[in-house]
């Protein structure tokens, strides 16, 4: 099982956002939240990560075949079945960040803001 910490999450999703600050997500139909009235965050596109969770979630080690199974799903129940699967486990404050981030990205805000939004809510600050 890969065990991570907050630390580990927050640096990674820093690697994450710092390359792509101003990227908004687009499912594998194209389209943004903002075209339509919500957008089914995937995980996985093709061969790659997805959604900025998926791309986090890769980075920490959980292989791409395994975040294909979610599909659709909230982040915060994807990561308590990974980790009832013993796939990642991580503090409840990481699932938190990664929840709101999805959840922000999901309503057409740019990586970045979403990003920031999620450390600013809930004192998630380190």
């Amino acid at each position: 099982m890969i065990e991570v910490t907050m630390e580990d999450v927050v640096r990674v999703a820093e690697e994450v956002v710092s390359t792509q600050l101003d990227y908004v997500y687009t499912n594998p139909n194209g389209l943004a939240a903002i075209q339509q009235a919500s957008t089914d965050c995937f995980y996985v596109h093709g061969d790659a990560p997805g959604c900025v969770v998926g791309h986090i979630l890769h980075r920490l080690g959980v292989p791409l075949e395994d975040l294909s199974y979610y599909e659709g799903l909230r982040a915060n129940s994807v990561l308590l079945d990974l980790g009832d699967e013993e796939v990642i486990k991580m503090p409840n404050r990481a699932v938190s960040l990664l929840q709101c981030m999805q959840g922000e990205q999901d309503t057409g805000k740019t990586w970045g803001e979403a990003y920031f939004s999620a450390l600013k809510r809930d004192n998630l600050w380190l």
